[in-house]
């Protein structure tokens, strides 16, 4: 079987998910899964007849609501999560409730660095943009105005930049932390959050028609779980998720 790598992630947070359940533990994975696969996957569906408005179709010479029936192919979305491996699924720990908080913190102290760094990279490509924009037009107001949004953004993006060390001394701390309660708990060191951790995956993909996924193979997770005091058997097995159909939930 192949193998890939993911990150662990303990009670992860999303955008797209209001709520936050901590009893989760996940490998998140690159999310080239999705976008290598999720096309392959779209292009199988069969296309739907559905119940459509038109409201550019004129009737009379003005638009009209009434529907029409119209072919359209569903349309699959990333996970909340990304691309993942799902190892603990709202399941309170029996043991080191303590370890598995710090985790969580952990986590989300390397999520704000991510976010950091993404978005002062984003707002300096915009920048870029509305600066090449103000070059490239005659218009005066136009042009001054995306200077200023251009220096708005770099701003910002400065102020990230300004953010991120703070955030780094804050994982180290953390994560020293982690060492230090995980040698009196005598938990091995690659259950630390944000490791990297191997995988096997079968290449062939699977679907039920809401989820599309890679049966995976991963006893890293499976000794984690009994680390934690839960049954090393999980149900559904480990799988990754790596594309959802729209509308639907990721929980699999």
């Amino acid at each position: 079987m192949p193998t890939a790598v993911g990150h662990l992630r303990y009670g992860p947070r999303s955008h797209t998910v209001q709520r936050r359940s901590g009893w989760w533990l996940l490998l998140v994975c690159d999310r080239d899964w999705f976008r290598r696969y999720a096309p392959m996957a779209q292009a199988e569906l069969p296309p739907q007849w559905v119940t459509a408005v038109d409201r550019e179709r004129l009737s009379g010479g003005h638009a009209t609501d009434d529907p029409r029936l119209a072919v359209l192919r569903p349309t699959l979305m990333e996970p909340a999560w990304k691309p993942h491996i799902c190892g603990v699924r709202r399941e309170r720990p029996k043991r080191h409730l303590d370890l598995w908080e710090l985790s969580m913190a952990v986590g989300d102290a390397m999520d704000e660095k991510t976010h950091l760094i993404e978005s002062a990279k984003y707002l300096r490509a915009k920048a870029d943009t509305l600066l090449a924009d103000a070059r490239a037009t005659t218009k005066v107001k136009h042009a001054a105005k995306a200077r200023a949004e251009a220096q708005d953004a770099l701003r910002v993006a400065g102020k990230r930049d300004a953010d991120l060390p703070g955030v780094r001394r804050q994982i180290r701390k953390l994560q020293r932390r982690w060492m230090e309660l995980a040698r009196k708990r005598s938990v091995s060191v690659r259950f630390e959050p944000g490791r990297q951790v191997e995988f096997n995956y079968d290449p062939s993909p699977r679907s039920n028609g809401k989820h599309w996924w890679f049966d995976v193979e991963c006893d890293l997770l499976l000794d984690l779980r009994e680390v934690f005091g839960l049954r090393r058997r999980i149900y559904p097995d480990l799988h990754l998720t790596f594309a959802v159909r729209e509308g639907c939930d990721d929980d699999l």
